[in-house]
């Protein structure tokens, strides 16, 4: 029986040692920039649930904690993930694109240009569709009026 035991220790220890390295390599500190775009690749996506949704990948499973939720459209969030884009954009650089060549050097490009033209965007304010719709109802409120018709110099 002991010999169960110190058999399922070791490879109860080994297992959690794997996992350990795999994180450190993929998630913490990631080598090379494919890895590293996958982690930020996954992280916007962990924190928009309307995007897991549609990947739908994990409906209807025990981790399932994105349904029936709304991506948080807030000020406050807009510029927590803009700081976001820009920590990417600047550890993006850690990797390249000295010494990248081939598919590295293209995802490398590919993610660069994702993020600047997602900081760019991000950089409008109030330039999203979610306030464009409201700003235009009110322009037309003020605009037309059900009484007036048209007001003056518009038309």
């Amino acid at each position: 029986m002991g010999i169960f035991r110190s058999f399922f220790f070791w490879l109860l220890l080994a297992l959690v040692l794997c996992v350990f390295i795999a994180s450190v390599w993929f998630w913490f500190m990631p080598i090379g920039v494919n890895n590293y775009i996958n982690k930020i690749s996954i992280k916007l996506a962990l924190a928009s649930p309307q995007t897991l949704t549609q990947i739908g990948m994990i409906d209807d499973t025990i981790i399932d904690f994105h349904s029936g939720k709304l991506d948080d459209h807030s000020e406050a969030f807009e510029d927590l993930m803009l700081q976001k884009m820009r920590e990417f954009r600047a550890g993006l650089d850690r990797y390249g694109p000295e010494g990248l060549v081939g598919q590295e050097l293209l995802s490398w490009k590919i993610a660069a240009w994702f993020l600047e033209d997602s900081i760019r965007q991000a950089e409008i304010k109030y330039g999203g569709y979610r306030v464009n719709q409201i700003q235009e109802r009110a322009q037309r409120r003020t605009l037309f009026s059900p009484t007036e018709g048209i007001r003056s110099g518009l038309a």
